[in-house]
């Protein structure tokens, strides 16, 4: 896709950077745009992920297919903790 090698150092670092970014700016300003944005995001690198799935599937990597399909799922069932809430206004 595009003939860049997502899995290396340097997208992933932009990646994180720009997650980071969105996040940020999402907690701090309380905008419509800000929060497609975020979306948007989330979404492409949901894409990466099941691309991912898809790859460890085919290169008969079944157990690390299972946890990379899994994580998401436990991860979207952690405790928040009240003590960090965003800003009031």
């Amino acid at each position: 896709m595009l003939s860049i090698e997502v899995g290396t150092n340097g997208p992933v670092a932009v990646a994180f950077v720009a997650s980071l970014a969105l996040a940020a700016l999402t907690w701090l300003h309380n905008r419509r745009s800000l929060l497609y944005a975020t979306l948007g995001f989330a979404l492409v690198f949901a894409v990466f992920d099941i691309a991912e799935i898809a790859h460890q599937i085919n290169e008969s990597r079944a157990g690390l297919a299972a946890v990379a399909a899994a994580l998401p799922s436990f991860m979207s069932r952690l405790p928040r903790s009240p003590a960090i809430a965003p800003p009031s206004n």
